[in-house]
């Protein structure tokens, strides 16, 4: 559990001659630490007395010299922490320097971490470490941590005893740069700047609840609840999120914006595919599975007209990514649908689509889609329900008015079957 290089002990020399051995500073140098739990609840820390073979048996009597541990400094430098939960791998912290000094309430901490490449430095108020080693009552903690391009601060408590590993916190978070979340994985690189977070966080059992959830990515401000369970084989996310507005172009960068410019903008002269060759966004189902709520009263996505009372839900569970029970407002209509993309190893992906769309105004989107000019007037009613399998959109039949239509290539990606394609106009 524990290797040490180098340890200092001071003791209290007047303690001793009252018949007391008193540690009132320790300094240690060069540790390795491992901390490990079985998942189920009991923790190699926890050093609990064996329990008495009879009922009757006399308690052991007590010396006269008692051992207190008052601690009023405790310094460490070049200590290597492990911890492995279950049978999970082991997340290791390396603190280059610790600083405890006791007060009227605890200790005064200050230390710096690392966390792979990410080096943060902490300051704060920790309880007294004897409610850690008696585990009857909450560890009381506010801490304040820094890095580049982040803050975080922490406030709430840490389970003992029988609720060792619980932790209830409120929990505030700016970050400026996507390298403060590199701990998180590679995948963290996407998450857009500048993030701020307000929550209060409650774990226990490898399982994370944030509620109330406030985020603002990129200015656009987000409402709601989430929570992790990481106690099953496939790690879960359930979400329910509410935004007044978002505009996804902001959170692309340059790859948000269409090649014809700004939504609505001049078409360009040349007859262009209304269907990239890029590959689609999953390649593969997420390693975890995820069920997410999301309402907005209004939503910009790129290259598409302004969407309103937005609402819908996105699923990824074992071999698929649905986007179910999805409604929208556009150009003065109204759209239901789903899609269903199936990824079985070894095959191409295959995507359905279904929507239908009441009275929408087709110069509306002639003007958001194509520039406008080509319609005036008229609302159409549009159902589809389609079937494609590939591994990109681009050759696929392209959707242009006729007098703008060439013959398109040998596709790559193409219907599997049409079900039912109407339009009825008025």
């Amino acid at each position: 559990m524990l290797r040490v290089q180098r340890a200092a002990i001071d003791v209290s020399p007047g303690a001793l001659l009252k018949g007391e051995f008193r540690i009132v500073r320790i300094d240690v140098e060069g540790v390795d630490a491992l901390l490990e739990s079985d998942g189920a609840g009991r923790y190699n820390w926890q050093f609990t007395p064996p329990e008495s073979a009879t009922a009757d048996t006399k308690p052991a009597p007590q010396d006269a010299r008692t051992t207190r541990i008052e601690l009023e400094r405790v310094v460490a430098s070049n200590v290597l922490v492990a911890y492995r939960d279950g049978d999970s791998a082991a997340r290791t912290l390396t603190i280059k320097t610790l600083d405890l000094r006791s007060n009227d309430n605890g200790s005064e901490v200050a230390l710096a971490l690392s966390v792979g490449t990410q080096r943060w430095d902490v300051e704060g108020q920790v309880g007294p470490g004897a409610i850690l080693l008696e585990g009857k009552e909450d560890w009381p903690f506010d801490l304040q941590l820094a890095s580049d391009g982040a803050t975080v601060s922490a406030k709430g408590a840490v389970g003992t005893g029988e609720r060792a590993g619980a932790v209830v916190a409120d929990v505030s978070a700016d970050l400026a740069t996507a390298a403060a979340l590199s701990a998180l994985g590679p995948d963290a690189a996407w998450v857009p700047m500048p993030l701020e977070l307000r929550t209060r966080v409650r774990y226990s059992q490898r399982k994370l609840r944030a509620e109330p959830l406030h985020m603002s990515v990129a200015g656009q401000t987000i409402e709601g609840r989430m929570a992790l369970n990481t106690a099953q084989p496939r790690p879960r996310v359930d979400a329910v999120l509410a935004a007044r507005s978002l505009d996804l172009t902001k959170l692309g960068g340059s790859a948000a914006t269409s090649k014809r410019g700004e939504l609505g903008g001049p078409a360009s002269k040349a007859p262009e595919p209304r269907f990239a060759d890029t590959p689609l966004l999953f390649t593969a189902v997420p390693s975890f599975e995820l069920n997410l709520d999301l309402k907005t009263e209004s939503l910009r996505l790129p290259a598409t007209p302004l969407l309103s009372a937005v609402r819908g839900r996105l699923l990824s569970t074992p071999g698929q990514v649905r986007l179910d029970d999805v409604e929208f407002g556009v150009a003065g209509g109204r759209v239901s649908g789903r899609v269903n993309l199936v990824l079985a190893p070894g095959a191409p992906p295959r995507v359905d689509v279904f929507f239908d769309a009441k009275s929408v105004s087709i110069e509306a989107l002639d003007a958001a889609i194509a520039g406008g000019g080509h319609f005036q007037g008229g609302r159409a009613n549009l159902s589809a329900n389609l079937a494609m399998t590939g591994a990109t959109p681009g050759n696929s039949p392209h959707l242009r008015p006729a007098t703008r239509c060439s013959p398109p290539p040998t596709p790559r990606l193409r219907p599997a079957r049409r079900r039912r394609s109407i339009a009825t106009f008025s």
